[in-house]
């Protein structure tokens, strides 16, 4: 650990993780920030996600514990309790720090401006095997009304004082992490952009995206209403533009997946990537519904 860095402290929420849980670490372990604290809360597990972490509990500043199963809102909130560093990393037990330089780059962005509270970026969307489905590129600018139309909380990291005033909301099953966000962007907490995959996340059946989509839907567009959305004429105008805006990006980032495909190890991936074939990773970047 270096003292003259910032803490960074990733948190983790694990339940029946087994399946995901050791890409999860490996990707930690494999940043090349030298100060950061790994903490995984076991929700109460019934399968091998504890012996997982323990194989490694001595590889890097991993701390583990285990707890009666309370759900993935209570215990993401006890992980920011836990934390003691200056900078806050919500992980999920499924997902991974898309490359080894993700913590440097979070770090280098909240130490440009004391004013950053909120740090997000792009996303790449992983499947069961680890092979990049898509990149989901995220809009430069941002506001309230950009992140009514949209949400990307997978790509999100915090100061810590943040993490603990913005806490997830129990009443929420499915869009507790969407609450946060509009909650924080509605307070005027300022939101960073960096142009950079941040995280892989993984979409498979056991998600709740996945499999309570309508559930999902449903909060999400009751938050919409709650923060001012009309669902009017306005409203579709403006998400139309978001869409040829982000059309835009994903012409774009064509680059950047056909350089991943091609060198993926010029990126220092934080994980093992698997690709299909090149035409339908870069079909997949523009056309929403190729298998």
């Amino acid at each position: 650990m270096r003292g003259d860095l910032p803490l960074v402290s990733i948190i983790t929420p694990a339940h029946n993780a087994e399946k995901f849980i050791a890409k999860t670490l490996k990707s930690v372990e494999g940043q090349d920030y030298q100060n950061l604290e790994h903490i995984v809360l076991d929700d109460g597990s019934t399968d091998n996600t504890s012996s997982i972490l323990k194989q490694y509990q001595k590889n890097y500043n991993l701390r583990w514990f285990s707890k009666r199963n309370e759900g993935q809102t209570v215990t993401v909130n006890k992980g920011f309790d836990m934390a003691q560093g200056d900078l806050v990393i919500w992980l999920n037990a499924d997902d991974v720090l898309f490359n080894k330089q993700v913590t440097t780059s979070i770090v280098r962005k909240f130490e440009s401006d004391p004013s950053i509270g909120v740090v997000y970026g792009h996303t790449a969307i992983l499947d069961e095997n680890s092979r990049i489905i898509k990149i989901q590129f995220s809009i430069p600018w941002f506001n309230l009304g950009t992140l009514r139309r949209a949400h990307f909380a997978p790509g999100i990291f915090y100061r810590r004082n943040v993490a603990l005033k913005y806490k997830l909301d129990s009443t929420f099953n499915y869009a507790m992490d969407y609450e946060q966000t509009l909650k924080m962007c509605n307070d005027r907490i300022r939101f960073a952009f960096l142009n950079k995959i941040l995280i892989g996340y993984r979409r498979h059946k056991a998600t709740k995206s996945m499999s309570q989509r309508p559930f999902l839907n449903a909060e999400t567009k009751r938050l919409r209403k709650k923060y001012g959305e009309k669902f009017g004429v306005s409203y579709y105008f403006s998400k139309c533009l978001d869409d040829s805006y982000l059309l835009f990006f994903k012409l774009c980032g064509i680059k950047t997946v056909v350089n991943l495909y091609m060198q993926p190890e010029a990126s220092q991936l934080a994980f093992d990537v698997k690709f299909d074939s090149l035409p339908k990773l870069v079909l997949r970047q523009v056309l929403p519904y190729v298998s």
